[in-house]
C-alpha cells in the first residue's frame, strides 16, 4: 500500500503531466470511444497522416500504441480542432479548423435545400 508521502508525489505528477486546468476524462468513457488509427484520423480531420503524426509527436493531440500502431480517439481531434489557437502557433491549425467547419456547414446547407 503506498504511503501518504507517495500518493501526494503521484498527485503532483499527473497535475504537471495533464496540467491543473485539464481535468483527465473519466475511464469508463474511454472505453466507450473506439479507437482510430492514423489515416482514419486524417481523413476525419481533413489533414494529412503527417500532419496528425507531427501533432502526436508535438504533444498536441493524445495518443496510444498498440504495438507499432498509433490509435487516437475522434474527441481528441474534434477537441485539438475546435480549440483556439494562441498567435503565436501555427496557423496552420486554425485553418483546419475553419475548413472542417466550413465543410460542416455546406454539408448542412446541403441537406435543408
Amino acid at each position: 500500500m503506498p504511503t501518504d508521502a507517495e500518493v501526494v508525489a503521484a498527485v503532483e505528477t499527473l497535475i504537471r503531466r495533464f496540467g491543473a486546468d485539464r481535468t483527465p476524462e473519466p475511464l469508463e468513457s474511454q472505453r466507450l470511444e473506439p479507437w482510430i488509427g492514423v489515416v482514419e484520423a486524417a481523413e476525419h480531420a481533413g489533414v494529412s497522416t503527417d500532419t496528425i503524426r507531427s501533432w502526436i509527436q508535438r504533444e498536441l493531440l493524445p495518443a496510444g500504441r498498440c504495438g507499432k500502431i498509433l490509435r487516437l480517439r475522434r474527441s481528441d481531434i474534434d477537441k485539438l480542432l475546435l480549440a483556439p489557437v494562441p498567435a503565436d502557433d501555427e496557423p496552420c491549425l486554425q485553418s483546419v479548423a475553419d475548413r472542417r467547419a466550413a465543410e460542416i456547414i455546406r454539408e448542412l446547407e446541403s441537406r435543408h435545400r
